[in-house]
This record gives structure tokens, C-alpha cells and sequence, in this order.
């Protein structure tokens, strides 16, 4: 059955990339095949195997755990994770079940994935999604103190603004603003509409689109170091 990264780029798992076939095994000798990487793991139960279509892959819980012994970065592995939460693939829950199968049993990845769902547990909140990863890698990256993730401000006169990344204590919102729900002038209006309101309180908010995280990460970083100083 598909593995590893070759499961995950059959399940859509964000920033994930599929270079060569993964495939698993239990029962009998993992093959050696060119262009094949394979894994024998006589550990598969029914719960740990599923389909997408007609090709038979590891469930979503035993494929993050294969990502996380696979050497990815921990931020990636991390957004999978997010993901699978985010999409309902699988639950805390599920993913703790398997952990609990795998420990005593020193299976490569155990660990950074426990750690990944303790977090999670401990109250961080699951990004949603790949740009949103970008931008608190840009955070990290330039040594910035790790904001709130995913944190909801109530507006006045009912609702709620939700940003990607906040200060709360100091009144900074940031939100990663990818192409498919930003981009239309319907979508640039309600999102100034939404920050005027979020101005009435006092917040100060701020947008980054694809290119400005992928191509100008150090102009965010400086920017948001200098909105920091002024509002403290």
C-alpha cells in the first residue's frame, strides 16, 4: 500500500511532496524495486490501512507518523498534522491511540509526533493552511515571539475577526491572505470592512499575500518587529 510521502500526496496533506512511489508491506520481505521505496511493518491493523479510490494506503494517522520519521521538518510535519485535523482525517484522539500502540516499540517518528499532538492538546491551535504555515515560519525564522495562532477578537455589534497570528497583548493581528479567498475586489472589501471594525477596538492589522511571504520575508519581519515597538 502507499506510505509515507506518497500517502500524504494522496490524501492533499499540505506542502507534502511525493518524489518517488513509497509503498508498505506486512506479512512477507518488502520488495526492491528501482524508483520504489519500501517498508515492512507487520504492525498494520485493519484500522491502520485505507483507500483513496481503489489504491490501498496507510490511514492518515500511521502516514503522519511515517512523515514524521521520514526527516521532515518538524513545521511540516507539523501543518500535516494540522491538516488532517483541520479536514477531520483524523482525530487527537486516534492519532493518541496509535501513539500508545507505538510506544516500547521505538518506532522512528514516534516521538516528534507526540510532541506535535501534546501541543495541540496543551491549546495550540491547528493552522489552516499551507500560507498560514509560511507566515509563522517567517515569524520563527526572524526570531520573533511566537504568536497566538488562529486567535478570535469580538467586534462591536456582533461577530468575530479571526487572525492567523496575533499579539493579543499588544493589539496585532496578521493574516496570510492566499489567492483563492482574497484575491476578488468582493473579497479585498469585506476584509477592509472587517479590519475598520477590528480599528474601532483598537487592533492593528496586517495582511501579507503569497508573494510577500514567499518573496519578502525579511520586509514582513522588520515590519512587524517596528509594530511591535511602537505599540508596547
Amino acid at each position: 500500500m502507499a506510505s509515507g510521502r506518497c500517502a500524504a500526496a494522496l490524501y492533499g496533506l499540505r506542502r507534502i511532496r511525493c518524489d518517488l512511489v513509497e509503498v508498505t508491506v506486512s506479512g512477507r520481505h518488502a520488495p526492491r524495486l528501482a524508483g520504489f521505496v519500501s517498508h515492512r511493518r507487520d504492525l498494520l491493523t485493519a484500522a491502520d490501512r485505507s483507500k483513496i479510490g481503489v489504491i490501498p494506503v496507510t490511514a492518515p494517522a500511521w502516514t503522519l507518523l511515517d512523515l514524521a520519521a521520514s526527516g521532515s521538518e518538524s513545521a511540516r510535519v507539523g501543518g500535516a498534522l494540522d491538516d488532517v485535523l483541520v479536514r477531520k482525517l483524523a482525530s487527537l484522539g486516534r492519532i493518541e491511540r496509535l501513539l500508545t500502540r507505538a510506544d516500547g516499540l521505538h518506532l522512528p517518528g514516534a516521538g516528534l509526533l507526540a510532541e506535535l499532538v501534546e501541543e495541540r492538546r496543551r491549546g495550540k491551535r491547528p493552522s489552516d493552511t499551507g500560507l498560514e504555515d509560511e507566515l509563522l515560519e517567517v515569524f520563527r525564522a526572524f526570531g520573533l515571539p511566537e504568536p497566538v495562532r488562529q486567535f478570535v477578537l469580538p467586534l462591536p455589534g456582533g461577530g468575530t475577526a479571526r487572525f492567523d497570528a496575533a499579539y493579543p497583548e499588544l493589539l496585532l493581528g496578521f493574516e496570510a491572505d492566499g489567492d483563492a479567498f482574497h484575491k476578488g475586489l468582493l473579497d479585498r472589501m469585506r476584509d477592509e470592512a472587517r479590519d475598520e471594525q477590528c480599528g474601532l477596538v483598537g487592533w492593528t492589522v496586517r495582511r501579507y499575500g503569497t508573494d510577500d511571504i514567499r518573496l519578502r520575508p525579511a520586509g514582513i519581519a522588520d515590519e512587524v518587529w517596528k509594530l511591535r515597538a511602537l505599540a508596547a
